[in-house]
């Protein structure tokens, strides 16, 4: 687990050889959790997700999305997938939209999809 922050690049930069890596953030606003399947410069260029999303069957409480941010979110994904680690960004819902256990249940059962 890393924090999203400047650290976070760095490590991440450094990290290779793992099958997939899933990336989360919190969206303050979201009501269910958000799969991006992509990441965007501020030039418009957009980077497709490198996970099979797809096949990918999307749990409950899951919904496809375009929009990684424009900050850290956005930034930790498009380095991801420039330099082709396969990888998955999950936006998560605050624990009073979805309930921790039931987020956690849905999150396992993504991975499974994913691998």
């Amino acid at each position: 687990v890393l924090p999203v922050n400047d650290e976070c690049h760095g490590i991440l930069a450094n990290k290779r050889g793992y099958e997939v890596i899933l990336l989360l953030g919190l969206d303050a606003q979201a009501t269910s959790f958000k799969v991006e399947i992509c990441a965007a410069a501020s030039n418009g260029r957009i980077l497709p997700s490198t996970a099979n999303v797809a096949e990918l069957q999307l749990p409950e409480y899951f919904d496809w999305s375009r929009d990684a941010g424009n900050y850290y979110c956005n930034a930790v994904y498009w380095q991801m997938l420039e330099r082709g680690q396969r990888c998955l960004f999950v936006h998560v819902p605050p624990y009073s939209m979805v309930p921790f256990a039931i987020g956690l249940t849905c999150l396992q059962q993504l991975c499974e999809h994913v691998l």
